[in-house]
């Protein structure tokens, strides 16, 4: 969006924390957010990433248990 604002859709099984990293497609972390708090079900997290430059990323969350997830996006 304009304001640099996106919005990351994550559904949970349960209440726990998380951190968000993004990585450049060189392994260099780019944005780090700590201690998000996601509730049982949808949760939307904005994200400011204005200041990422056009080209494409990994979105790694990992979760209090250990648990990880990642994604490759485009910034355009």
């Amino acid at each position: 969006s304009d304001d640099g604002l996106t919005i990351l859709n994550i559904s949970n099984a349960q209440k726990e924390l998380v951190q968000v990293f993004i990585t450049d497609m060189n392994g260099k972390n780019v944005y780090t957010q700590n201690g998000i708090s996601l509730i049982a079900g949808s949760n939307q997290l904005p994200l400011h990433l204005s200041d990422l430059s056009a080209g494409v990323y990994q979105l790694t969350v990992i979760s209090e248990k250990g648990m990880k997830v990642s994604i490759r996006f485009v910034k355009e």
